[in-house]
């Protein structure tokens, strides 16, 4: 019962980070570091920069400490984005190298 009231109290406050002030920043930091380029498409040879986020390499959920640290954090386009976060147990370490 203690776990899942603390994996609530996490999604909660994963929830209320993405609209804080210190979220908006960052991300735009990252974009501006990344070039406004998703850093997959980018490795793939191609130039995207359009439809972008800044995905958490190390999911919010797993390590909230690492939610604003630059090595964690990385421009990806919407059709990288979606699919990275479903498996970013195998794209972890590809993520990182690009980072």
């Amino acid at each position: 019962m203690a776990q899942k009231y603390v994996r609530k109290k996490i999604r909660r406050d994963v929830d209320a980070f993405r609209s804080t002030a210190a979220w908006t920043a960052k991300s735009a930091e990252i974009r501006m570091r990344d070039l406004y380029c998703c850093r997959l498409c980018l490795a793939e040879g191609r130039i995207t920069m359009h439809d972008l986020g800044v995905h958490h390499i190390v999911p919010l959920m797993a390590d909230f400490d690492k939610r604003l640290d630059n090595d964690n954090l990385i421009t990806l386009c919407a059709s990288h984005h979606r699919p990275v976060s479903y498996t970013h147990l195998r794209a972890h370490e590809t993520l990182m190298n690009l980072v």
